[in-house]
């Protein structure tokens, strides 16, 4: 029993560790997209100005919100990348704590498409999203079993 545990551990250890690994080289070595462009430059607005563009535009207000501390041009691309790095790192280790899977199931999960090539390495406000659905899913099921 104790070969099994200590090998789950391993590949929890090692799953966060090449996820972390793959997301920073995918992360800095791309070209950021038009529409993570356009979001950065909208977080430059006033909070009203935000409030009016997000009429018309795609991503959340809370998007631009989280960007606008890191409006500083000289550092463009790497920290809006950051930030999605921290956020998709955070979302999985959350997953990897608290999904009710096998190691296996949360492997082949943290190395698929969705969580691999588009949540860690594509810097939109998505990654947040799934991160605010894990979150809320984990208090409700908290609530529900006090």
């Amino acid at each position: 029993m104790g070969f099994f545990k200590i090998a789950n551990e391993k590949i929890y250890h090692l799953s966060i560790i090449i996820f972390i690994l793959f997301s920073l080289i995918n992360v800095f070595l791309r070209t950021p997209f038009y529409d993570e462009v356009h979001a950065y430059l909208i977080s430059f607005f006033n909070f009203k100005e935000i409030l009016e563009m997000a009429k018309v535009e795609g991503h959340p207000i809370l998007w631009y919100l989280i960007l606008k501390p890191f409006n500083n041009m000289s550092l463009f691309p790497f920290s809006i990348s950051f930030i999605n790095f921290i956020f998709s790192t955070i979302l999985i280790l959350f997953f990897w704590k608290f999904a009710p899977f096998n190691n296996l199931f949360k492997f082949l999960i943290t190395f698929s498409v969705p969580f691999i090539g588009y949540f860690a390495i594509i810097s939109r406000p998505y990654t947040l999203c799934v991160l605010i659905i894990f979150l809320l899913t984990y208090f409700f099921n908290q609530k529900t079993m006090v």
